[in-house]
């Protein structure tokens, strides 16, 4: 399944609960673009794996996928002194 990108800019993704493999085993998912002022939510978020295998993934600065980095931690923009997986868009 070819999904390249996914363009989350205009959704609110604050009210993120669950992201439990939620982009797993999407292995040609290479961008995901999201609004420049998203943050993640400071609690209330869980998802172990939610980028498991995803490893075509590149945040916007760079940052790409690695295994040791597959948890909804890496779901905030990728910025200088901030490793994610999403791209300001």
């Amino acid at each position: 399944m070819l999904l390249t990108p996914l363009d989350f800019r205009g959704f609110d993704l604050s009210r993120l609960t669950n992201l439990y493999m939620a982009f797993g085993s999407c292995s040609n998912l290479v961008m995901i673009y999201a609004d420049s002022t998203w943050r993640p939510p400071s609690s209330g978020v869980s998802g172990a794996q939610a980028f498991y295998s995803c490893n075509s993934l590149v945040g916007g600065n760079g940052t790409t996928y690695a295994n040791s980095r597959n948890n909804y931690t890496y779901m905030r923009i990728d910025s200088a002194g901030q490793v994610g997986y999403l791209t300001a868009a």
